[in-house]
């Protein structure tokens, strides 16, 4: 287990489908599937262990709750948050 960062989308930013942020993460080299639950939206890197939780509104993703693994390298991390950071969502990380 690594830490946790949280992505926030800011009240002026662009309402988007988990699907559009699936896509910018694999056009940012890190390709991934969604595994809705009765609890989120989950997504799943290939090869990787780290995780993203989508919480969801009216079809729009809203927060994420990103599940970082030590073992998955830095770039991939830092990777995701920057393609978060790039369409105007708020971060912050927690150990």
């Amino acid at each position: 287990m690594g830490m946790e960062a949280y992505f926030s989308i800011l009240d002026d930013g662009p309402r988007r489908p988990v699907s559009d942020y699936m896509r910018l993460l694999t056009e940012a080299g890190y390709p991934c599937r969604e595994q809705p639950d009765q609890y989120g939206h989950w997504v799943v890197f290939d090869g990787m262990e780290s995780t993203l939780n989508f919480s969801v509104e009216d079809g729009a993703a809203l927060f994420v709750t990103f599940d970082t693994y030590q073992g998955d390298p830095l770039d991939f991390l830092f990777a995701v948050e920057r393609v978060f950071a790039e369409v105007g969502w708020s971060t912050s990380e927690e150990n």
